[in-house]
């Protein structure tokens, strides 16, 4: 199990900020259509990737873990984000083994 968890601490003026989360496979291509959970102190919400294989994270979250697909225990979690940068963005490479559980739901 790959359980872990991040913690931010933001000035006011970035927490309007979102972080792109991008996800690809080995090859570089966008996985599209994955789905994955995003759990806050203030809930747990459930998104999918978009057509470049993203999706937008709201920095007002303190702590914030990600889980692919159906397996909570597949957890990816950005530990570098540049908050000066303008929009602060983090790609996870999904290695083969773990995409063929993602679209096989098993």
């Amino acid at each position: 199990m790959f359980l872990s968890s991040f913690l931010l601490v933001f000035s006011p003026f970035v927490q309007s900020k979102m972080v792109t989360l991008r996800l690809l496979d080995e090859q570089r291509h966008a996985l599209v259509g994955i789905s994955v959970r995003v759990e806050s102190p203030i809930g747990v919400q459930t998104t999918q990737t978009d057509e470049n294989g993203e999706i937008k994270i709201p920095l007002r979250y303190p702590r914030v873990s990600l889980a692919l697909g159906h397996f909570p225990d597949l957890v990816y979690l950005p530990n570098e984000i540049d908050l000066q940068a303008e929009t602060a963005s983090i790609e996870v490479v999904v290695d083969a083994a773990l995409l063929a559980r993602l679209k096989g739901g098993h």
